[in-house]
């Protein structure tokens, strides 16, 4: 509600070259209205308060040329009380963490597997991290093997997902420590008429519960 809003404790302005002048308004000591549900759902007792800093955004154009629809509204809350420049660039790299992560799972597998337990999914992650690292450090190793509507890059800037095209060839070309593998014959197996008992499950976790549900109409 625009109408109630009082004058912004801290006011910046940064020039950016995908939004023209950014205008940044935050009310600091503000709290959240908190409800019984996500993290909040099995707490005991009163609701705590966190206090925190609503900052409003307003840019002068949108990456496109177009020109934006109003205000964007967020929310910050921590140990420290960082400058408002600094949180509007904390947004920003939110994309680059969404294409990483998006990266890590459908290239790298990170949740292909189903471990069942936490000790499991944790060396599992680390060996992704691991694989992830790999292929930022062989930028300069490989040959840019781009898809014919893709424009030419530096090695410094090469994604990813665009080093692992060729990083097969720079893993051959760099041997391995391990010694060569030892030829074996398949194990005997389960014994015959042994039954696997069922696996346990677990309700799913959601981080919003009102989420997600339907409505039948009567």
């Amino acid at each position: 509600r625009p109408a109630t809003l009082t004058a912004p404790d801290r006011v910046a302005t940064v020039a950016s070259p995908r939004y023209g002048q950014v205008t940044l308004s935050a009310w600091d000591a503000r709290h959240r209205r908190l409800i019984r549900d996500g993290y909040w759902k099995g707490h005991d007792g009163p609701l705590p308060i966190v206090a925190g800093t609503v900052v409003r955004v307003e840019i002068e154009r949108l990456p496109g040329g177009g020109t934006p629809a109003g205000a964007m509204w967020l929310w910050h809350a921590g140990p420290a009380v960082l400058d408002l420049v600094t949180i509007f660039a904390a947004y920003q790299r939110r994309f680059d963490l969404e294409h990483t992560f998006r990266f890590l799972k459908q290239d790298l597998g990170w949740t292909t597997p189903a471990p069942m337990l936490p000790d499991t999914a944790l060396r599992w992650s680390w060996l992704v991290l691991v694989a992830y690292t790999q292929l930022r450090l062989a930028r300069g190793c490989v040959r840019d093997l781009r898809l014919p509507w893709e424009k030419p890059q530096p090695a410094e800037m090469m994604s990813p997902r665009r080093v692992r095209r060729d990083f097969r060839r720079v893993r051959g070309l760099t041997g391995t420590p391990a010694n060569p593998p030892k030829p074996t014959r398949p194990g005997p197996g389960r014994p015959t008429g042994s039954a696997r008992p069922p696996r346990t499950r677990y309700p799913t976790y959601r981080k919003n519960s009102r989420r997600g549900k339907k409505t039948t109409k009567s």
